[in-house]
This record gives structure tokens, sequence and C-alpha cells, in this order.
């Protein structure tokens, strides 16, 4: 194939991240001809994945590396508490060879090359690869990742991160029980400034004596460097008596949390983080593109079989960024932009008051599977329970530059 020097096909998709893979195995599984398009297509991922136990049905078979039933936090004290929802460390080759497998079994070609020069025309969509191959499809979808540049968007990006250091470390010997995670450990470490930007502890225990440790930097503008999380984090551990005899792994994530939604009368379609995806508020992304690959290639296909690419995007672009949805990312979006501006003291008194709402509100939020009106109850609730520094910085938010994300929500609801 990569002698060949054109290609057709019903879609092509841009990525072969998780988000790519699952929605060209969707697609292809729906008769359709797909191709995925990008540099190394096979080349090994390196994140370390979690998700919620409850949502392992979308994971390929084997794919769990292990099982936390007491995700624990931990915020101003040492008492903290256990979240009624399990958790999961998936094992990232088996992630990667599951989807791969069911792209294969299902058709799914693959080409190893950059795309360029995308252009439409009524019948489809047609690009230049760095391979040669000019590839000529009914639908293009950009699922390249957050640093895509090739879709439109409706206003701009806020330069908004999570980033965390992480590492597979071997220790003497760790404080956390048989099936205990640290979903969140905010506690304050000697020399912490109450007033600085705060960042929190996540753990993953493999063994008795390995544990997967991250230190994470929840969202901020500018956003919080490595080299400050790691000290952060080898400080943290030695408050924590837990004493590293070697770092075997280390990992550097940066997600971008603030871009823009993509504008939903264009031709390109957009997938994963390239088409703003990513929690705002937490950063989760990958249950969400697992989760809705099926409901958008069922609307492509669709589409097609009226004959009428453009037809297959707008049903596509719907599916994904239904009404309901867009007002629910712009009420995630507020509460990102309210987290950047609260420093570790006001921050721990947020998540006392968030993590003392009902679990159902508060898992809601984090999975990102509240409906609009949920999540406005739910934040209703939280602004009247929080401590009263927390509530001034909410409202301070709200009617500053927060406001425009509140008003998008509403505006959503009332066009709907």
């Amino acid at each position: 194939m990569q002698n060949a020097t054109t290609l057709h096909c019903d879609v092509a998709v841009l990525g072969s991240g998780p988000a790519g893979l699952a929605l060209a195995a969707a697609l292809a599984e729906r008769g359709l001809a797909v191709v995925c398009v990008a540099p190394e297509p096979r080349r090994p991922w390196l994140p370390t994945y979690g998700m919620w136990a409850d949502e392992e049905s979308l994971l390929p078979a084997g794919a769990v590396a292990a099982r936390y039933p007491k995700p624990r936090v931990w915020l101003r004290d040492d008492e903290g508490l256990t979240l009624s929802r399990g958790y999961l460390k998936l094992d990232t080759p088996l992630l990667q060879r599951g989807l791969l497998d069911r792209a294969d079994a299902a058709g799914v070609r693959f080409l190893d090359a950059w795309a360029f020069g995308i252009e439409h025309v009524p019948s489809g969509s047609h690009f230049a690869t760095s391979a040669g191959v000019t590839t000529h499809a009914a639908i293009v979808v950009d699922a390249s990742g957050a640093g895509s540049t090739a879709l439109l968007r409706d206003g701009a990006d806020i330069d908004a991160h999570q980033t965390a250091y992480g590492a597979v470390v071997e220790v003497v010997e760790h404080p956390y029980r048989e099936g205990e995670m640290s979903f969140m450990d905010f506690r304050c470490v000697p020399g912490a400034d109450a007033h600085g930007a705060p960042s929190f502890l996540y753990v993953l225990p493999i063994d008795a004596h390995r544990l997967f440790v991250e230190e994470t930097s929840l969202v901020r503008v500018p956003a919080l460097p490595m080299g400050a999380l790691k000290v952060r984090l080898e400080a943290r551990l030695r408050h924590l008596g837990i004493r590293v005899l070697t770092v075997h792994e280390e990992e550097h994530c940066s997600i971008a949390m603030g871009r823009a939604l993509p504008t939903r009368t264009q031709r390109l379609f957009g997938y994963g983080a390239a088409a703003a995806m990513v929690h705002p508020a937490t950063g989760y992304q990958l249950a969400t593109a697992l989760r809705l690959a099926p409901e958008v290639a069922d609307a492509l296909r669709e589409g097609l079989d009226s004959g009428s690419p453009h037809a297959a995007v707008r049903f596509a672009w719907d599916a994904l960024w239904s009404s309901h949805r867009v007002r629910s990312w712009h009420l995630h979006r507020f509460g990102m932009a309210a987290m950047c501006t609260l420093d570790l003291a006001n921050t721990q008194l947020f998540f006392e008051t968030f993590f003392a709402l009902r679990p159902s509100d508060y898992e809601r939020y984090l999975d990102g599977t509240a409906s609009p009106g949920e999540l406005s109850m739910m934040m209703l609730r939280l602004f009247r329970s929080a401590a009263k520094p927390t509530q001034w910085q909410l409202f301070k938010h709200g009617v500053g530059a927060g406001r425009a994300a509140l008003w998008n929500a509403a505006w959503q609801g009332a066009s709907a």
C-alpha cells in the first residue's frame, strides 16, 4: 500500500491514539472502508491510564492491570475519606493491543504517514501524505490530539493545562492497604505555601514494594512546571515516610484543558482531544472517547447512507456535541477556570464541600455524564454549602472571568 500513489476510502481517521482507534474500529464494524493515517501508528503508548471500575465494559478484554475498590481522598487532615466508586489501573500495552486488534479485525487499514493539505469538495475530501500517497475519502476525521491546528474553533483557547510528574518507584514499604489507592492527597507537606498553587498526590499501588506515584496540578494558568512537581513529589513521599529505593520509569504528562469547541459547520470532523473532548475540569477523556465512538459511528454511517458527506459530518457533530453536551461543557469549563483561581487552602476547602455532596453528584461530575440540569443543581448545592472564603472566590469568578461560560451554558439551553 505504501507504493500506491492514490488511496480511496469512506473515512480517513488522522491519529492512532485511543480515540482515533476506537472510532476507526467502530466505523469499520459498520461496513465502512476506513484508513487510519498516523506516523508510526503502532508505536507503543506511554501514559498510565486510570478509569472508574463501572466503566470497565468499555475496555478491551484483559486491559485492567489492577483494581482498587477503595479510592481514598485526603485534604487537610490524616483521616481522609473513602469513595464509594471503585477505580482501575489499566495495562497500557494491552489496552493498545486490544484496540489495534479490534481495528485489524474490522478491516481498518493503516498508513504510516503525516497528512497535510486537506481539501474538501462536494463528493468528499482529499489530502496528501508524507508517504507520497494521495488519499480520497468521503469524510476526514481529525483525531490527532490536542495539538491539532486543522480544526476551526468557536472562540479562543484558554492556556490552561493539567501537568503531572509521575514515576514507577520501588520502595521499602508503603502505607496503602490492599485495595486502596490515593485518588487525591492535597495534604500540606513541610514548607508548602498554603497560598501557593495547589497540587496533589495520586498513587496506584502495584504490589507491596512498587507504586505508581504522581504529583498532579489539576489545572493552572500558567501550567506548573515538571521540575516543581518533581520536587513536590519527592518532598511529599519523604513526609509520608515512603523511602524510594529505585525509580524504574518516569512520566511527564501535560494535558491541554482549555481548547475551545470546534466549529460544527466545518467539513472536517474532529474526535478526541482535537475536538475538545477532554473534560475541562478533570482532564479525563479515555472513557468518554470509548463510550461515544459507537454513537458517532452510527451518525456518520447514517449520513453516508443518505449520499452526502456534508450531511454525514453534520449528523456526527450533532451526535458528538449535542446542545446538552455543549451546555455541560461550558459548565465544566466554568469549573475549570474557577479552580485556576484557588490557592492550596481554598482548594482544600472546595474539595471538602465537593466530596460532602451526594456520591451520585460528584461521580457524574467527575466522569462528565451529568446533564446540564444536574450540573447546575450540583453547583448550586456546592456553592451554598461551601465555606465563606470559597464562596467569595466562586462569586468573584462567576461575576468576572467566568460570566462567559455561564452565559454560554444558559444560551445553549435557550436556543436548543
